[in-house]
């Protein structure tokens, strides 16, 4: 805050905080849509008066977790077969082949999106499989 008990933002990247009245898509991905259910304030905070998170520690075992269990469904998807622990609960699911898979799963440079037309907002984010 400055002297006038004013915000004063920190994010760096202008498209991260919201304008309001603006013509233009403002984009969200699902976990700061999931941020927001959890606490809108919170949300509100960043997003709109562009104050910074403090932020969590390190992904480093989630990253490699979601990246075995990547590998291990794209093995089952390849020989076309249901993964053991779907037919360990009776299921007969096999995972999605798409030759786009890998384009939806990469949340930065593709993934998917809905834009909604009356808010003018996007939520995006990656699948982690299908």
């Amino acid at each position: 805050m400055n002297k006038k008990k004013e915000v004063i933002p920190i994010r760096t990247r202008k498209g991260s905080v919201y304008q309001k009245g603006t013509n233009e898509v403002f984009k969200i991905s699902r976990s700061k849509f999931s941020n927001f259910l959890d606490c809108p304030r919170c949300f509100y905070l960043e997003r709109v008066k562009g104050l910074k998170d403090p932020g969590m520690p390190g992904w480093a075992l989630n990253t490699a977790v979601d990246e075995l269990l990547k590998k291990e469904f794209d093995h089952y998807r390849k020989s076309q077969k249901p993964h053991p622990l779907i037919t360990k609960n009776n299921l007969n699911f096999i995972p999605f082949q798409h030759d786009k898979i890998d384009y939806w799963r990469d949340a930065l440079r593709g993934g998917i999106a809905f834009t909604d037309a009356d808010t003018n907002l996007e939520i995006h984010g990656g699948v982690d499989d299908i």
